[in-house]
């Protein structure tokens, strides 16, 4: 399974750097387009913003035109003071006419620039993560690989894994084929040696019947001489024991026969397993059955081998599996919206306490699945409603309760920690607020000030200002405004 896994990885890996290969051409090709989108975006501008100062200059030289459009007759000439009695004749000068089509062109043509090198940045970005993400496949997969067997080496041992399987299924169909005809053998040498038994009971008793005679001595170990021995004796005896010796030597015979056609048997059961006939023929076969149950034990071991690499193998499955839904659950989509939800979660827990704090304990912030704020009426047996329902001056107070969380969570949620909000500007609608939440909402701000954060305050409210340590006071006057510093 090991080295299945690692063919596939190879076979992976070659085709994750065609796809490297083919990203990175898209991404160079995308890049040299918005490099050339950029040169005509800044071509347009410059052309746009001559077409503009000659129209401007244009407009200028015939500003008497201007004036001609917003005569009345009757009224008096804002020019001479003069009532007019009759509007001069004459169109739009030509020349103005060409300055005004040469500034829309240039400006349709820098809009088609601009649209046209938004669409090209956007391919280029595109093409850069479709680069760099098939850049990473290639690298996940190439590290699978590391202390892994090439692909050639892979292939060549996985054909011999399937080798032995075909060998240890072959030496079992050989064991099982030895193991009956061992069995057929050992049968058979039964039947010889009750044969032989049954022959050697027949001397015994032939000889046994021949006691008061002094027949020769017995001789176990060859029958056929044996039976040979007692028929000489027999034909040395007296002329009435000749019948009997014949039938006796007879007898003899065919046990002799017998026996010899049983060992030949024997001799060529043994010889279809490559077993010599010797002296010691049941040795044999026991040394023989010996060495095939080593055999057998070898496979066996073989088949116990090939089981554990087979659970080994849905170890991996299941592994893989875990893996192929880990990879789902951490897709762009997926994992970018659960730290949204924890950020967006963070905040609101934040806020939530300082707007207890700006309304007295009378709210609390909490969001939803939607990403939506709602408030906590605590004054009313603690029911949740949407932010949209506040009063304008409630409203204040839980968006400058979101607006101080921000700056004190800004930090966390930023990459690496390194953004900060040291600024915070607020604008109109402390003249919604009532005295004392307009005091608990200076109160809180002149503290945001203590914590190292500029604080810029716009307002017409007299009270707050007479508070803020620095004011900068704009007084309208004619054809304009002036601004004044001013400490407290």
């Amino acid at each position: 399974a090991e080295l299945a896994e690692t063919r596939r990885q190879h076979l992976l890996a070659q085709k994750l750097q065609g796809d490297v290969t083919a990203a990175t051409q898209n991404e160079t090709d995308a890049s040299a387009k918005k490099r050339a989108t950029e040169a005509a975006l800044e071509s347009a501008n410059v052309d746009a913003e001559a077409a503009q100062v000659a129209l401007d200059a244009g407009r200028n030289e015939h500003l008497a035109h201007a004036v001609r459009a917003t005569l009345v007759i009757g009224e008096d000439c804002p020019v001479c003071g003069q009532r007019v009695a009759g509007l001069p004749n004459g169109g739009e000068p030509a020349a103005l006419k060409a300055l005004e089509q040469t500034a829309r062109r240039a400006t349709q043509t820098r809009s088609q620039a601009q649209t046209a090198h938004q669409q090209a940045t956007q391919a280029f970005a595109a093409a850069d993560a479709l680069a760099t993400q098939a850049q990473e496949q290639l690298e996940v997969a190439l590290s699978g690989l590391v202390n892994s067997p090439g692909l050639t080496e892979t292939e060549r041992l996985l054909a011999e894994i399937a080798t032995a399987d075909a060998d240890a299924s072959s030496a079992q169909q050989a064991f099982d084929t030895a193991t009956a005809a061992w069995i057929d053998a050992q049968r058979q040498r039964d039947a010889s040696a009750g044969k032989q038994a049954k022959a050697r009971d027949q001397y015994h008793q032939a000889r046994d019947s021949l006691a008061s005679m002094t027949p020769p001595p017995a001789q176990p170990d060859d029958l056929p001489r044996a039976w040979a021995m007692l028929q000489t004796w027999a034909l040395e005896r007296i002329p009435e024991l000749t019948a009997r010796d014949k039938a006796l030597a007879d007898k003899a015979e065919e046990l002799g026969t017998e026996q010899a056609r049983i060992g030949a048997s024997l001799a060529e059961r043994l010889g279809s397993f490559e077993i010599e006939l010797g002296d010691d023929p049941n040795g044999q076969v026991v040394q023989a059955f010996a060495e095939a149950k080593v055999a057998l034990s070898s496979i066996r071991e073989q088949r116990t081998e090939k089981l554990r690499l087979q659970k080994e193998r849905g170890d991996d499955r299941d592994a893989m599996a875990t893996a192929e839904r880990l990879a789902r659950h951490l897709t762009v989509d997926r994992f970018e919206r659960w730290l949204l939800r924890d950020a967006f979660g963070r905040l609101s827990a934040s806020a939530s306490t300082l707007l207890l704090e700006l309304s007295n304990g009378q709210y609390a912030i909490r969001d939803n699945e939607r990403f939506e704020f709602e408030v906590v009426d605590n004054t009313n047996a603690g029911e949740t409603r949407s932010a949209r329902t506040l009063s304008g001056g409630e409203t204040f107070l839980a968006s400058l309760a979101l607006a101080l969380a921000l700056g004190d969570e800004v930090a966390d949620m930023a990459v690496g920690g390194a953004a900060r909000l040291e600024s915070v500007f607020l604008d109109e609608g402390f003249g919604t607020l009532d005295p004392d939440t307009l005091d608990v909402v200076a109160t809180a701000i002149e503290e945001l000030g203590s914590r190292g954060r500029m604080v810029g305050i716009v307002t017409h409210v007299a009270e707050l200002a007479q508070r803020l340590p620095v004011q900068f006071q704009v007084t309208k006057a004619s054809g304009g405004a002036t601004v004044k510093r001013a400490e407290r």
